[in-house]
């Protein structure tokens, strides 16, 4: 396990992320950073990492916790699984309209399921990431029209006459 602090320019206080004991996380647990995913683990001084914010921010210091640490899988209802320490520290909450309130992972295992059976609680979406702006090789427009109508075994674009002028935009 390799956590990391991320500082927020400007702001006071430091926003603490995968900090134990509150938020351990396994060492495999991938994570975006802004030149693309890794691990926790490979998480050094010179990354920038996303949070649930969308914005990404540096991180200040990286460290390995002392001990042993008993984990626990999570799995959502996507089917994405996590594996973090019982103190892990989620957003959730039971309905779209309730206030979100902060629980651990094992006050959730503790209180999972509603008296007919159904699962209780939701964590909080993330926001969309807001990478920073960079020149590209390809127009970002140009590379989903080619996804989308290219053809795959040349340089060819299927183009119905009703997107005709689009295209030639």
């Amino acid at each position: 396990m390799h956590p990391a602090q991320i500082y927020r320019p400007g702001e006071p206080d430091l926003l603490i992320c995968n900090t134990p004991p509150e938020h351990c996380v396994h060492a495999s647990t991938p994570i975006l950073t802004r030149e693309g995913w890794k691990t926790v683990g490979e998480i050094t001084e010179d990354d920038w990492l996303f949070c649930p914010d969308g914005l990404s921010w540096p991180v200040l210091s990286a460290w390995e916790p002392d001990g042993e640490v008993n984990l626990y899988r999570v799995t959502f209802g996507t089917g994405d699984e996590i594996t973090t320490d019982a103190n892990h520290k989620w957003i959730v909450h039971r309905s779209r309209t309730q206030k979100p309130v902060q629980m651990t992972t094992l006050e959730i295992m503790n209180d999972l399921r509603s008296q007919n059976g159904q699962l209780k609680w939701r964590v909080r979406q993330a926001q969309m990431v807001e990478f920073p702006e960079r020149d590209l090789s390809l127009d970002p427009y140009l590379l989903g029209y080619w996804l989308g109508d290219g053809d795959k075994s040349g340089a060819r674009f299927s183009v119905g006459d009703e997107d005709t002028d689009a295209f030639l935009a």
